[in-house]
């Protein structure tokens, strides 16, 4: 396999800056065939199969092609209006648990979800989970001013050559 050396330098910059690790794979076959390597050492060296390797250069040399196809999954359970409806409520309405909101979506809508379905489906929607803030849940007032005067007190009284940790 021929490749410029300008095309050359532009996929070994692609192989790099990749996230996708299949298109990292297929750009580093690419490279590793135009120097030559056998179909062989490049499966071994990427421990795939020497077909992948063979369908890689196929798909490049016939398409260019250095990304996997997409993968489809499957339809929303959900009408779009259902979809915008709890995306409303899930605005209005925090839950601790994604267990809650499979209970709600199962009642208001009969359709059943799973928490790891709810969860992508939440994803997908750009929800994202935050640890909640935990808040002393009864406060008293009157011991909160009697603990600042006391420690105001303390200090005033402190001597020189004394100090006080918190």
């Amino acid at each position: 396999m021929n490749i410029s050396p300008n095309l050359k330098l532009e996929l070994e910059r692609r192989a790099r800056q990749t996230k996708d690790k299949h298109e990292h794979t297929r750009l580093c076959v690419i490279l590793a065939r135009s120097e030559g390597l056998s179909l062989e050492l490049i499966a071994q060296a990427h421990r795939i199969s020497v077909q992948s390797v063979y369908r890689y250069l196929s798909e490049y040399e016939s398409e260019e092609k250095t990304q996997h196809d997409q993968r489809g999954g499957s339809l929303s359970k959900l009408s779009e209006t259902e979809a915008r409806e709890l995306i409303e409520h899930l605005q209005e309405t925090t839950y601790l648990y994604a267990k809650q909101i499979c209970d709600y979506v199962k009642a208001r809508y009969r359709v059943t979800y799973t928490v790891a379905g709810i969860t992508f489906w939440l994803k997908t929607q750009g929800f994202v989970y935050k640890e909640p803030i935990k808040v002393p849940g009864k406060l008293d007032p009157e011991r909160q001013e009697a603990f600042i005067q006391t420690y105001e007190a303390l200090k005033r009284s402190l001597k020189d050559d004394e100090e006080l940790f918190l």
